[in-house]
């Protein structure tokens, strides 16, 4: 009788770990893909690293501000002094990496949980065997191949020499004929994992050396978040290659998954966190009511280290005008008085309202050094605004930055400012 126990329980066993090793494989190759995206999400979101990502997305302001937001919540302070010479800008602290460290682990954390949930659920074990295959080769390659593509779309136009000469592409083609090989091979034969790991993590350390990110959420403060999920990507490929040769070695019976309703909670949670982390803030329409009376709009436009003229403009809602002008080199002011017909005030409260003024966060902006600035304030109806903005560096061509001080150049041009400034 004990030698016939002795093999169900051999397989009942082998069923258990197999079971385990199938969800940590799941779980790692979740978190490997989103390490993947996080990496593609944070590369456009600095203009460090892979040349001016920055330029082409407005992906920077939102992170900025969603990490602003929670620091506000854990009442994280996020400003230093301010060492500048002519106007005052926006100098995180640097306290203020860690709501962008903490934003982006939950927000990491929950977004690998709905992969994992995904994976878990929505595949049976027949699906499952021929995913098997699938989810490995996408584990080990995922990581190399975004690099590859980061690296190629950031290439400087001149450079020394072309894309394909580099010795990465070259390289990562040479691994994947290798990859098509060895699968060739394992068809004929088996092959061990003492061949195979090693093979695997020297891949993982030679695409580790030069994608070990330096990923940015203010300007000079780098995350640290992002090396956590990183380490995902050798790990998913060692404990996918044990659960390959678990499932060629044994013959494993039907386990119990994770419980279908926790999976969905847990995926609702995870919904719900996202939405309320990166919801974008509401804009409160400037004179959505249509009265326009208690409207009072001030623009100013500050010195820099050059030829700036500054000068404050004041804007009533009955059309009222005063503008204030300062010479560039000799300190005296002038200024100038006008009266702005109602459809002109209309356009300039239609140029803010493009802009979703009252939903901006001005500390989560460009800045420079030395550069112009421009603010606007707004009152109407008891609520006050104020937004100030760099005038040269702002971010992307289409991103929020970039229509508020459009925004506020329309204003300008509406008012006539152009005739006023002296030198």
């Amino acid at each position: 009788m004990n030698v016939e126990r002795k093999p169900a329980q051999s397989v009942q066993t082998s069923s258990h770990t197999f079971h385990r090793i199938r969800l940590w494989q799941e779980i790692l190759f979740s978190l490997n893909l989103t390490g993947v995206f996080l990496y593609w999400f944070l590369s456009y979101c600095q203009s460090f690293g892979f040349g001016e990502f920055a330029r082409l997305s407005d992906l920077g302001y939102y992170l900025r501000s969603s990490a602003l937001r929670l620091d506000d919540f854990l009442h994280i302070a996020s400003a230093d002094a301010q060492f500048v010479r002519y106007t005052p800008r926006f100098v995180a602290s640097r306290s203020a990496s860690a709501g962008a460290d903490l934003l982006i682990v939950i927000s990491a954390l929950a977004f690998a949980f709905l992969m994992f949930s995904l994976l878990h659920a929505a595949t049976g074990p027949a699906i499952r065997k021929r995913f098997a295959f699938a989810t490995g080769m996408i584990a080990i390659f995922a990581m190399p191949m975004m690099y590859v593509w980061l690296l190629k779309i950031s290439w400087a136009r001149g450079a020394a020499y072309a894309f394909w000469q580099d010795f990465r592409p070259a390289f990562l083609g040479a691994e994947i004929v290798v990859a098509v090989l060895l699968v060739g091979i394992s068809r004929l034969r088996s092959l061990s994992l003492w061949t195979t790991a090693p093979l695997v993590m020297s891949h993982c350390i030679f695409w580790l050396y030069f994608s070990w990110p330096h990923l940015y959420a203010l300007p000079q403060q780098e995350l640290l978040s992002p090396r956590f999920f990183m380490l995902a990507f050798p790990l998913s490929g060692l404990i996918w290659l044990l659960y390959w040769q678990t499932a060629h070695t044994n013959q494993p019976q039907p386990g119990r998954d994770v419980g279908r309703v926790r999976l969905a909670l847990g995926a609702l949670a995870a919904i719900v966190f996202l939405l309320l982390a990166w919801w974008p803030s509401h804009a409160h329409p400037i004179g959505g009511n249509g009265q326009l009376d208690s409207l009072v709009i001030e623009l100013d436009r500050s010195r820099c280290f050059g030829s700036c003229l500054p000068y404050d403009m004041t804007i009533r809602g009955d059309g009222d005008v005063r503008f204030t002008g300062w010479h560039r080199y000799r300190e005296t002011e002038y200024t100038n008085h006008a009266t702005l017909a109602p459809e002109q005030v209309s356009q300039i409260v239609q140029a803010l309202n493009r802009s979703r003024f009252f939903a901006l966060d001005d500390r989560a902006f460009d800045w420079c050094f030395d550069t112009p600035t421009v603010s606007i304030s707004v009152t109407v109806n008891g609520k006050s605004k104020s937004v100030g903005s760099d005038s040269d560096c702002f971010g992307p061509k289409f991103g929020r930055q970039a229509r508020f001080v459009q925004a506020a150049a329309e204003i300008d041009s509406i008012v006539g400012t152009s005739r006023w400034i002296q030198r």
